[in-house]
């Protein structure tokens, strides 16, 4: 009977265990899930920034290239 009883307590306490674990890991997992997302959030958000800079840069230089030729233009007709 002790020995039945210890059997028991162990394997009521693996059980015990194995259910915290399983919660454990599923908490750890999820946070992991969302961490992952996060980082991939603030890089796309990173990117859109970049290519906004870039096309306002192209913008920039595009102008500058109009007002140089406009004023080659003006050049050749005095």
């Amino acid at each position: 009977d002790v020995t039945y009883g210890a059997n028991t307590k162990v394997e009521d306490s693996h059980r015990l265990y194995q259910l915290q674990k399983s919660n454990f890991d599923a908490e750890v997992n999820t946070k992991k899930a969302e961490a992952q997302l996060a980082y991939e959030l603030q890089a796309a958000k990173m990117k859109q920034k970049i290519r906004s800079e870039e096309i306002e840069i192209e913008v920039v230089e595009r102008r500058k290239l109009i007002t140089v030729e406009e004023k080659e233009i003006q050049r050749k007709d005095k």
